[in-house]
């Protein structure tokens, strides 16, 4: 499996940047880890706007919905 994140721009993403959706709520990427109910490896976002709001982002999600953006 590909150890990399990487946007929809081809971006390399690692835990500190920030990303956007195409439809959505910008996060900032504050962990890597194993997610058992994918069974895959994720980044974890939350969210700028409400701190509380954490999601599991997985190569894929990355890859087809997520642009790295600037802070």
């Amino acid at each position: 499996m590909n150890s990399e994140f990487r946007d929809m721009d081809g971006n390399l993403l690692n835990i500190g940047d920030y990303c956007e959706p195409t439809e959505g709520r910008r996060v900032k990427i504050v962990a890597r880890e194993f997610f058992a109910e994918y069974n895959e490896e994720v980044l974890i976002g939350q969210q700028v706007e409400d701190r509380g709001v954490y999601s599991p982002l997985t190569h894929a999600d990355l890859a087809a919905n997520f642009r790295r953006v600037q802070p």
